[in-house]
Formats: C-alpha cells, sequence, structure tokens
C-alpha cells in the first residue's frame, strides 16, 4: 500500500472511508497509480507525499464508486405523470465513466501529468 490508514486520516485528514473500506479501495487506488505510473513505484521509484496523498484521493473516489455500486438498483428510478415522462438509473456503464473521470481528476491533483512518474517516453527516465 502507498498510504495506510493512519495517513488518510491523519496527513490527508480523510474522513469518507472507514477502516473497514480502507484496504478495497486502497487497493483500487494503487492499481490505478500502477497504471498511470507504468509501475515505476512497483520498480523501485520512491514512494513520497504526492504519491500517498495521491493513493488517499484515489482510494476516496474508488471507495464512492464502490459504494455507488453497492447501492445501483437497475431500472426506474422515477417517473412523473404529469405528462408522463420517466427515467431510469445509470448503467454500470454511466458509473464506471464517472469514476474514471474522477479517479483521473484525483490522480491529476497530486500526479499531475508532467510529474516524472507519469513520462511516458522511452529511457530518458529509466532511473524512476
Amino acid at each position: 500500500m502507498y498510504a495506510d490508514f493512519a495517513y488518510y486520516q491523519g496527513t490527508y485528514c480523510g474522513s469518507l472511508l472507514t477502516e473497514e473500506q480502507w484496504p478495497a479501495a486502497s487497493r483500487a487506488a494503487d492499481a490505478y497509480i500502477d497504471r498511470i505510473t507504468f509501475d515505476r513505484l512497483q520498480r523501485g521509484a520512491p514512494v513520497d507525499d504526492a504519491v500517498r496523498m495521491a493513493a488517499c484521493a484515489l482510494a476516496e473516489a474508488a471507495g464512492r464508486y464502490q459504494a455507488a455500486q453497492a447501492e445501483r438498483k437497475p431500472g426506474l428510478a422515477g417517473f412523473n405523470n404529469d405528462g408522463y415522462s420517466e427515467n431510469y438509473a445509470g448503467t454500470a456503464a454511466d458509473l464506471t465513466a464517472q469514476e474514471q473521470a474522477e479517479m483521473g481528476a484525483a490522480a491529476d491533483l497530486y500526479l499531475p501529468r508532467s510529474h516524472p512518474l507519469r513520462y511516458a517516453g522511452g529511457d530518458c527516465h529509466a532511473g524512476l
């Protein structure tokens, strides 16, 4: 884990996730970080506060998505019989698109696309 629950509560000052929710949300956050950093942290790049803060922000975004998935009930979400209209609950694809947007925004806040860990080029940054 790039950040533990104590860091989440103490340094990040997070309160959205409980200690029971933290492991699953943190795993999702770490996997996202590994993807956008091309596994550089897995290969020994230093884990600094920017990475830890990104892990916390991403864990919160993942936690919101996991909660939305658990509460999601497909089908009719509401209707109005004055002129008749119906609206339906968001699809799984809608939730996934929303999650990806939130995860991207959370990552960009602490690990902007210009951060060396996110460099997608050749070997000139191989030492990271």
